[in-house]
């Protein structure tokens, strides 16, 4: 289980469960578009790198400008 700190100050415990492994598998499966194979290595790190990107202009951390660059790197 792992805690995070809200701005508030708060610690919220927030947990790895079930659903979430689900959304990740759904996740891995769209990245793959159909492919059997395992991700090797670098499409790991290219889905993060995507991940990190959406994660950081949903949260407002970066323009949209800033995202497309960050896409088509």
């Amino acid at each position: 289980m792992k805690t995070s700190k809200k701005n508030s100050g708060k610690k919220e415990t927030f947990k790895v469960g079930n659903e979430m492994d689900y959304t990740l598998q759904e996740i891995i499966t769209d990245f793959k578009n159909g492919d059997d194979e395992p991700l090797d290595g670098d499409e790991v790190e290219k889905l993060i790198d995507i991940l990190r990107a959406k994660i950081n202009l949903h949260e407002g951390n970066i323009t949209e400008e800033e995202y497309e660059k960050l896409l088509n790197k």
